[in-house]
């Protein structure tokens, strides 16, 4: 499976070899899980873990207002649970946090809305379909594994605002992204009844694109 996921990325690059702009993404992924009932009332929820997220792709049909961009990356997503602490005598003895992590390779195609200021500064929003393939997970997921299993593969769709600064054969900016889940990480029956774990994902990543001349003619 994860060989047709690389080979999916090759053939991507490959098709639009005739992108306008190549593009990097590079910073911080803000994430969190909650487990919810039936009626999507939350039974319990984790604090919001911090972790790294990393994207590359294409720009292509660039217009003064409108692109489309097709993107890959790894996302560390997750969540950080407060558990109690007790010591030998059953008291209270603080606290500590357990972290839980799930390692994505994520692509999405984005449609973005552009707005112009003077030649330099572009404004923009962004929509698009996403599709997460999960890659790897901690020892916390473990436990799941006893009841049901995690879902190999989420699609959601992503939303999208920025700002970019465009120079003569390069762009830098910075984007914010708001991933909404439409599956879960995994389902199972537990004392609530039927019960969801379902994960809530933004990113804050620093953009950097090229835009290299793909046909220029050999000499």
């Amino acid at each position: 499976m994860k060989r047709s996921v690389i080979l999916l990325c090759l053939i991507s690059i490959f098709h639009f070899s005739n992108a306008q702009t190549i593009q990097f993404q590079a910073g911080t992924s803000f994430s969190s899980l909650k487990h919810l009932d039936s009626y999507q009332n939350t039974i319990l929820s984790s604090e919001i873990l911090v972790a790294h997220a990393f994207m590359a792709g294409l720009e292509y049909i660039n217009s003064h207002h409108f692109n489309v961009s097709s993107n890959v990356g790894i996302i560390r997503k997750g969540g950080l649970y407060k558990l109690n602490m007790i010591n030998e005598w059953g008291e209270p003895s603080g606290f500590r946090y357990d972290r839980c992590t799930l390692d994505v390779m994520t692509f999405n195609t984005l449609l973005e809305y552009k707005y112009p200021v003077k030649d330099i500064l572009v404004p923009f929003i962004s929509i698009g379909p996403r599709v997460d393939y999960l890659l790897v997970y901690d020892s916390f997921f473990d436990i799941f594994n006893e009841v049901t299993t995690l879902s190999s593969f989420n699609a959601g769709v992503s939303l999208g605002a920025g700002i970019k600064y465009q120079f003569p054969g390069y762009i830098i900016g910075i984007r914010s992204d708001y991933f909404y889940n439409m599956g879960t990480i995994a389902s199972w029956i537990s004392d609530f009844g039927p019960t969801d774990l379902k994960n809530y994902h933004s990113t804050l990543n620093l953009t950097f694109g090229t835009q290299p001349d793909f046909k220029r003619k050999k000499k």
